[in-house]
């Protein structure tokens, strides 16, 4: 997947809660939860999980040789991270 469609994919969805290729907060913090980060370090694309008190989550590190495989994680996970936000967000509207 290159950039574009992700970034496209993130617009259509919606997805919140990211890092995208920067220290820098780019999705929306909706509620204190993990936010998925993509990065390009030592030559290699790595993707993570940063939880709530803004740490690299234990064994969620994955690294890529290629931008497109780095990418396709990134975007999987992020869904994920999403997909839990929603559910949280509708229990605590009940």
């Amino acid at each position: 997947m290159t950039r574009e469609e992700a970034l496209k994919i993130i617009k259509d969805e919606s997805l919140t809660n990211y890092k995208w290729f920067t220290n820098e907060w780019i999705g929306n913090r909706r509620i204190w939860q993990d936010y998925v980060a993509i990065s390009y370090t030592g030559g290699k694309w790595l993707t993570y999980i940063i939880d709530e008190r803004d740490s690299v989550m234990d064994g969620t590190q994955r690294y890529f040789s290629s931008e497109d495989e780095a990418i396709d994680s990134f975007i999987k996970r992020l869904r994920g991270v999403n997909e839990i936000i929603e559910m949280e967000v509708a229990t605590r509207k009940k």
